[in-house]
This record gives C-alpha cells, structure tokens and sequence, in this order.
C-alpha cells in the first residue's frame, strides 16, 4: 500500500480492492504473498495515523480504520478462525493464530 502518495480516501480502499482482483487471479494463491501485503499496510497506515497525515476529503482515522477493516474482510483466510466460537473454546492453536494477527495489526 503506498499510503505516502494517496491524497483522497478512495485511493486506499481502490488500492486494497486493486490487489484483491490481483491475487484472486492467481492459482493457488500465494499465502505469503497476501501476508506480506497486508503486514506491510498495516504498517503503513499506522506510520499514516503516527503522523497524522492530511487527505482532502477524509479523516485518516477513519480511513485507515475502514482500510483495515476491509483487508481482514477480504484477507480473512490467512487466520481461520471461526468468530462464532468463544474465546475460551479457541484451542491454543487458534487462539496463537489471533494474537499473531492482531499483533501484526498493531
């Protein structure tokens, strides 16, 4: 995500959908590759956040929150996890897959 040259709140959200139709294309899909890329704008949009950038039409709050939310959406294979389960019913397994996730995101 090159969260350092978007000056408008579709920017992100075409870019994330752009890499979507991109890997969605590949057979099988490259696991490592969706992990890097959504590692890396996670990343980003934090670093976007940290310095509070300016985009014409929105609050980066808001769009990288919604920017995240869309990517866990879309991206969501990579954990499998069943969010209908309670915490406390995830086996150690799960439950170490979730913290990776939200430490990446973080």
């Amino acid at each position: 995500m090159e969260c350092s040259s978007k000056n408008m709140e579709l920017d992100y959200y075409s870019e994330i959908l752009d890499f979507y139709e991109e890997i969605s294309g590949e057979k099988p899909k490259n696991k490592i590759k969706i992990e890097k890329w959504s590692d890396i704008s996670y990343i980003e949009l934090m670093n976007a956040l940290r310095n509070n950038k300016r985009l014409k039409d929105a609050d980066i709050k808001l769009v990288a929150k919604n920017s995240m939310i869309l990517i866990l959406n879309l991206f969501d294979e990579k954990i499998k996890i069943d969010t209908s389960k309670n915490w406390n019913d995830l086996d150690f397994e799960e439950k170490e897959k979730f913290r990776r996730c939200l430490i990446s995101a973080l």
